[in-house]
């Protein structure tokens, strides 16, 4: 029964999260200021709730590694047939995505500090941020580019710091 429990939790949360994205895609469309008042409220919930969502999010960007595997290995986006990915969009993304698989597991959700919390925002916003600029995965776009790099900048810099204070106070561990 608890593994059903998970899915259809699991389900309804990928499905709000959906409509969430095509809720805030539709407000920027027609006004701006409802635009930012509702991203601004999601960073906001997503900042006081990272403990709780850290944990899962290895588990979520595994889906987005291995859909730029496949992109890598097709040569097309495994959403859309008809759009072309070249190998370098899909090794950078591939490598964005691992990197979301990676560090959040070496975070202890109970003791997350303010700036892993804003390194993880960045992330996500850095994750979604090209899809939002209807670039091509074709070639290496400066979008694509300077989501990936910040993105992983960001998380770089949060498991630094992580690790520092790890071995700055290691009772805390």
């Amino acid at each position: 029964m608890s593994g059903l429990t998970f899915t259809v939790k699991f389900i309804c949360c990928l499905l709000g999260a959906i409509l969430g994205l095509l809720v805030i895609r539709t407000l920027l469309s027609y006004s701006p200021l409802a635009f930012w008042v509702v991203v601004s409220s999601v960073a906001t919930i997503l900042f006081w709730t990272a403990p709780k969502w850290v944990i899962w999010m290895p588990g979520i960007m595994v889906f987005g590694v291995a859909n730029s595997l496949v992109g890598l290995v097709t040569r097309k986006v495994p959403t859309r047939s008809d759009s072309e990915v070249s190998t370098a969009v899909a090794l950078l993304l591939c490598a964005l995505y691992s990197v979301g698989c990676v560090v959040p597991l070496q975070y202890d959700a109970r003791r997350i500090s303010v700036l892993d919390r804003s390194a993880l925002l960045v992330y996500i916003v850095c994750a979604i941020y090209p899809a939002y600029c209807h670039t091509t995965l074709a070639s290496v776009t400066p979008v694509v580019f300077s989501a990936v790099t910040i993105g992983i900048g960001a998380m770089s810099i949060s498991l630094v710091a992580h690790r520092v204070r790890r071995r700055l106070h290691p009772a805390e561990s």
